[in-house]
């Protein structure tokens, strides 16, 4: 018979268990090795070693560290960190559109929502607002789709100033992205972004975030920082 993965608690083990001497065995001696060759402990090589099996770049690797390094991993975290770097530091050559639109996947699963009487709403607004006027600015030409899109982005900006506890926001990620090859060089696209992902919380009754969707979004994290001027590093 195995052993029981659950402790006494009822909650998962974090400490590795093997239902065979040989195998316990073979992980100390193999992990005592890469330990050595690594001049590190045991514990930290065999924690580089899982960081290296759910991310392959270094900028990915560092999303998981600080997302499993919570009590509850949760992608939002993940997210945030991804749109606070591309509000630092923009795209440099890679694209970052997969990102944005995995973070709307994420909020349409979850029915993701947020408050709008919170701290972080005044930044938001603000950011918003800087939304519109770019999209104002792009519709001087009297492109039709340009002033729809600045018309749209205005009123949903009104929607942000009205207090709700349950503000809905696919349709605010839905005009980013349809605006998106204006919007992507703009420091307050992502500062948006960043609000959102800190602001966020699920409200759809029985679904939960999976070890699945972390891992798809430590995925398309490496893909976005393996390509573009990065991608060598």
């Amino acid at each position: 018979m195995g052993i029981n993965p659950l402790g006494s608690n009822r909650k998962a083990r974090t400490t590795l268990v093997f239902n065979r001497d040989v195998d316990r065995l073979a992980f100390k001696n193999a992990g005592a090795d890469i330990a050595a060759v690594r001049n590190t402990s045991t514990s930290e090589a065999v924690f580089s070693l899982v960081l290296e099996s759910v991310a392959e770049t270094p900028k990915a690797r560092g999303i998981a560290r600080t997302m499993y390094s919570c009590d509850e991993p949760r992608c939002l975290d993940g997210f945030e960190i991804i749109f606070q770097d591309l509000a630092a530091h923009g795209e440099h050559g890679r694209d970052s559109e997969p990102v944005v639109r995995s973070f709307l996947e994420l909020t349409l699963d979850l029915g993701l929502r947020i408050n709008t009487t919170d701290d972080d709403a005044t930044l938001l607004t603000e950011q918003w607002h800087s939304i519109v006027n770019v999209l104002k600015d792009s519709s001087k030409h009297k492109d039709p789709d340009a002033m729809l899109a600045a018309r749209n982005a205005s009123q949903l900006g009104a929607a942000l100033e009205a207090p709700s506890a349950m503000q809905a926001i696919p349709s605010m990620l839905s005009c980013i992205l349809e605006s998106w090859k204006v919007l992507r060089t703009k420091s307050c696209t992502y500062r948006v972004l960043c609000c959102f992902a800190r602001m966020a919380f699920p409200t759809r009754r029985g679904i939960e975030e999976t070890a699945e969707t972390r891992l798809a979004l430590l995925r398309t994290a490496d893909k976005f920082y393996a390509s573009g001027e990065e991608g060598s590093l």
